[in-house]
């Protein structure tokens, strides 16, 4: 998973709306992978370095729930799964929310559906918020960071809608992101662009990420439960 300040944002729109969702492809990165986008036709727009800080529950509901609060320097985003089998797909397709009031009513609608599994989390949605803020949630659940590190990151552009990362951690992992905002309707055409413009770059698709290879290093036990629920790849 992949976020920068500089790529497209997007709440969580409900009713009839078409939602936006980030999709994305992982690739190795290599010596010449900066050289093979420039040849592309992208555009360099930047480095920067971040820090991640990420948060569960002890048990990881929020997690196996596929959904993915942290802060990036200070500011609060939430990453929610589009629900599909995660080891079927060489894509992943995300909901992104950064606005507060929006990321505790998403959380609360989780756990209360998660009690009430015959009420859906769309219809939790419409509950008033249990918090004032993300921090306020924290301290009332719980929750605790279960990972922390840095990314330095290289951001190119392809086109209009095309965004290109090569990211490195402070744990020594890298990885490459292809990313593109859809609208919920055009979601399989466009991972099949995806697909055909990773082909076209020559870059050879991975499926673990910077969390994925984290938590496989420094939490393994909740590694294996994210595995058991073919949430990560083994």
């Amino acid at each position: 998973m992949a976020t920068d300040s500089n790529q497209h944002k997007d709440s969580m729109e409900h009713g009839g709306v078409d939602k936006k969702i980030e999709i994305e492809r992982k690739f190795a990165v290599t010596s010449d992978a900066g050289e093979r986008i420039l040849q592309a036709g992208g555009i360099r727009i930047k480095e920067t370095t971040f820090e991640d800080a990420y948060f569960d529950t002890k048990s990881y509901q929020f997690t196996l729930a596929d959904c993915w609060l942290r802060k990036r320097d200070g500011t609060w985003e939430l990453k929610v799964g589009v629900h599909e089998d995660k080891l079927g797909a060489t894509c992943t397709k995300y909901v992104e929310i950064e606005v507060e009031s929006e990321i505790v009513s998403r959380l609360d609608a989780i756990l209360n559906a998660m009690h009430n599994p015959e009420v859906n989390t769309e219809q939790q949605l419409s509950t008033p918020a249990s918090s004032s803020s993300v921090e306020e949630y924290l301290q009332q659940h719980d929750m605790q960071n279960f990972a922390t590190f840095k990314t330095t990151r290289t951001c190119y552009q392809i086109g209009e809608d095309v965004s290109v990362i090569l990211d490195t951690t402070d744990f020594d992992f890298n990885v490459g992101e292809i990313e593109i905002m859809a609208s919920e309707s055009k979601v399989e055409e466009t991972v099949q662009r995806l697909e055909k413009l990773s082909q076209e770059l020559g870059f050879t698709t991975v499926l673990k990420g910077k969390l994925d290879s984290y938590l496989q290093r420094f939490r393994p036990q909740h590694y294996t439960a994210l595995v058991n629920a073919r949430l990560l790849h083994p």
